[in-house]
């Protein structure tokens, strides 16, 4: 699910991807949507290709970066953006409240 979650955020996929200002249609799903995708991760690797605007090798080793993209792009999620409206991840942070209260109430 979290790959979904990094589908909301268009100007961090260009940035990732190295093209910033690049215009091209990346076909984001709106904030809706995401969570009933298929395969986000798939999804996202297209948007990272579509965005970056390369071919080639160039292509090739952006391909090859996935895992490095993906990890950057976690690290700029927007934590009080689009994705405080996604069921899944409410239900992250309320799965995270619980586990703390448990572990406070246990001192």
């Amino acid at each position: 699910m979290t790959e979904a979650w990094l589908l909301l955020d268009e100007s961090a996929i260009r940035r990732v991807a190295g093209n910033p200002r690049g215009k091209t249609d990346l076909g984001l799903p709106k904030a809706h949507q995401v969570e009933s995708i298929a395969d986000p991760k798939e999804l996202l690797d297209q948007c990272l290709l579509t965005a970056a605007n390369v071919t080639g090798r160039r292509r090739d080793s952006l391909r090859k970066r996935f895992p490095q993209n993906r990890r950057q792009l976690l690290e700029r999620l927007d934590r009080n953006g689009p994705i405080t409206q996604l069921a899944s991840w409410k239900l992250l942070l309320s799965d995270i409240e619980s586990v703390t209260a448990r572990w406070t109430s246990n001192d």
